[in-house]
């Protein structure tokens, strides 16, 4: 019998934006790097493994977006318990 690898419980959240072209239809202004297109959230495992991904128009702040990523982490990975983030991930989520 072989041993089940283990379950993720931490993962890891974080964001990029990218510049989008003209021709690009959903896109927004991300203030903070001063780039119009889109943005992309991650989560990893420890190991940087992908768990979820989500991509969005840059505008939002990444603590709007944090919900919505959560939300679905929290339905395909329901074994997570603890979330590393950075400070633009906090607000009112935190709280």
């Amino acid at each position: 019998m072989t041993a089940s690898p283990p379950r993720t419980v931490a993962v890891i959240l974080d964001s990029q934006s990218v510049t989008g072209a003209e021709t690009v239809g959903t896109r927004g202004f991300d203030g903070r790097k001063m780039s119009n297109g889109r943005k992309r959230h991650l989560a990893v495992d420890m190991r940087g493994m992908p768990l979820a991904v989500m991509v969005t128009k840059a505008s939002p702040h990444d603590c709007v977006r944090a919900r919505d990523l959560l939300f679905r982490l929290r339905l395909t990975h329901p074994e997570v318990t603890v979330v590393w983030a950075d400070a633009a991930y906090g607000g009112p989520l935190v709280d």
